[in-house]
């Protein structure tokens, strides 16, 4: 199908709008945690490679390969882990995770 004009404008516009302010089902409930790092500090704009990036994160999340990564964003397979290693050191889901893990090995 045609992209139509503007099309991208809109759809990116309200992609980071879920991505920065999060994403609730229809209960409300918290299904994606907002990723306020969405905007440049300098500008307060959002940046297309940060969404290209934050989407790697999000794909890594759901157990996602590598390769299947790259292949949705069109990262090569080498940038993945680079890319992953700066992201997810700021990820609040994983630090979760993490911290989930150490109170279950605590318990032991």
């Amino acid at each position: 199908r045609p992209f139509l004009r503007d099309h991208y404008r809109h759809t990116f516009s309200d992609i980071v709008r879920s991505a920065y302010e999060g994403v609730k089902d229809k209960d409300g409930n918290e299904i994606v945690k907002p990723m306020k790092s969405m905007y440049q500090e300098e500008t307060g704009l959002p940046r297309d490679q940060d969404l290209r990036d934050t989407c790697v994160t999000w794909l890594a999340n759901a157990g996602c390969t590598h390769s299947e990564i790259a292949s949705i964003t069109g990262h090569t397979e080498q940038s993945i882990p680079l890319i992953l290693a700066h992201y997810l050191a700021k990820d609040p889901v994983r630090a979760d995770n993490a911290i989930a893990k150490l109170r279950a090995y605590r318990k032991r």
